[in-house]
């Protein structure tokens, strides 16, 4: 229950993130911290072990990249900005998110020692943080965090369910598939440095690049000695690398199947895809996915990449090229969508519609056509109603600049007959209390949107765009 977590992260004193760093990243002994985790994740429950069907098209279980797990990057700010996006989507579109616990890493008690307690310690904090980022969503029911219970390691891949059991020779085909996506894009550097007094053993380092949903950031680099001379590089490259000369070798294309790097990333990639499709069967949701790549595998296994597809683009694609979504703090969105419900679901149908037509029985959109969607679709209409609004708000002022010139003309004729110890009675006599009330009443409709407006699909957003702004960092 998230009432059960955010409680204990409390009872704990890690309700803040100055809280988590005077309590976690402090120097207190590791082994106390440990325990607290402990706690907090005695708080978080499994999901069902049954399937469920998918109740609503609105529940989603994102993959590991876009639930901003540790992989495929563990960097903190990476991280930080990956579960804002996620919360953004899912209080801008979801009825539920189902998020793997971040804590679930330490249940492991061999987990993190070779890093030393400082790290840990930083590892352990920003887990906390994350899940107070997403805070307001928890509190609100929008993200529910669950303990996770399948693993797919390549070792046990096969023999995991039935499905999977049958699907191998589907597996293996759309395995291939991807590493020829992979292949497309990649680039392979050695670099091959001969030992010195800082490392006496040298460093071979061998860096990919290539496409953002195989590789993080599109690049990744791995650093080794010598005696990790990589076996599949040509014998006259070894040669140099051992008599300990430079080395810069750019790997040809037609030997990229040869380096195991590649296919150890496309591994985790096929291990994510496969648990959180598995597990979001167990919770009756959709899978969730901002990696292209996902598709295609998707679709070689069993053709199951138009939802997840169509959830990526407005996670990845449309959510962001809406300015004004950046910069409401979460909990305005969530308070925003508790007091205009119907609004909510209008303007989410509205949105859903237009990416559909924008589709055409495509499975995605580029970025240049999300864009585009936002240009000529969703900010035409958001700057109709600020025009809308203006002219209504217009007509009010000068009301209301009328109404209080009336006004203040009746109660200074009050205080120069020399009633103004009367000044209720004064007013009364003239006119002045009604008066009044339709001053009140002007002011009233000049800062609340009027009726008409709410008619309009996208009104939810309008709305939201007037809500108080994040401060300037």
């Amino acid at each position: 229950m998230a009432e059960k977590l955010l409680e204990a992260l409390a009872r704990e004193h890690l309700d803040t993130r100055e809280n988590v760093a005077r309590n976690i990243r402090s120097d207190r002994p590791l082994s106390q911290v440990i325990d607290t985790v402990h706690r907090l994740s005695d708080t978080i429950q499994g999901i069902p072990g049954v399937p469920q069907r998918v109740g609503t098209p609105f529940v989603f279980l994102p993959n590991s990249n876009v639930s901003a797990q540790t992989w495929p990057c563990i960097e903190y700010e990476c991280r930080l900005g990956r579960a804002d996006r996620l919360a953004r989507f899912a209080a801008l579109w979801a009825d539920r998110v189902y998020v793997q616990s971040y804590l679930c890493r330490w249940d492991d008690p061999h987990h993190g020692l070779s890093w030393g307690d400082e790290y840990a310690r930083q590892e352990i904090a920003n887990d906390i943080d994350i899940l107070l980022l997403l805070a307001p969503l928890l509190k609100a029911g929008i993200v529910k965090v669950f303990k996770p219970e399948i693993h797919v390691c390549e070792t046990c891949r096969g023999g995991v369910t039935k499905q999977l059991e049958s699907a191998s020779a589907a597996l293996s085909s759309a395995k291939a598939q991807l590493r020829r996506k992979a292949w497309q894009s990649a680039n392979v550097i050695v670099q091959i440095l001969p030992p010195s007094p800082s490392e006496p053993d040298g460093t071979v380092c061998v860096g990919i690049t290539g496409r953002e949903d195989v590789v993080p950031h599109g690049a990744r680099w791995t650093h080794g000695p010598l005696t990790m001379l990589p076996e599949w590089l040509p014998a006259s490259v070894r040669r140099r690398a051992l008599r300990h000369q430079y080395v810069e070798y750019h790997v040809p294309r037609k030997r990229l199947p040869l380096v195991p790097n590649i296919d150890r990333e496309l591994d985790m990639v096929i291990e994510d895809i496969l648990v959180q499709q598995m597990t979001s069967s167990l919770a009756g949701a959709a899978f969730m996915t901002d990696r292209r790549l996902d598709t295609v595998f998707l679709n070689a296994l069993h053709g199951d990449a138009r939802r997840a597809s169509f959830n990526g683009i407005l996670e990845r694609d449309l959510m962001y090229k809406m300015p004004l979504i950046d910069s409401i703090p979460l909990e305005e969105i969530v308070r925003l969508r508790k007091s205009e419900p119907d609004a909510f679901l209008v303007y989410r149908d509205s949105i859903t519609r237009l990416v559909q037509s924008h589709l055409r029985g495509r499975v995605s959109l580029s970025a240049g056509e999300a864009r585009d969607l936002y240009d000529s679709e969703i900010r035409p209409s958001l700057n109709k109603m600020n025009a809308r609004m203006t002219t209504i708000r217009t007509t009010l002022s000068e009301r209301f600049v009328r109404n209080i010139t009336i006004t203040a003309t009746t109660l200074g004729l009050g205080i120069l007959t020399g009633v103004s110890q009367n000044v209720g009675a004064a007013l009364t006599a003239l006119g002045g209390l009604g008066l009044a009330k339709e001053v009140v009443n002007s002011f009233s409709e000049a800062v609340r949107p009027p009726d008409e407006l709410r008619d309009e699909d996208l009104y939810f957003l309008w709305k939201l765009g007037r809500r108080p702004k994040k401060p300037s960092a």
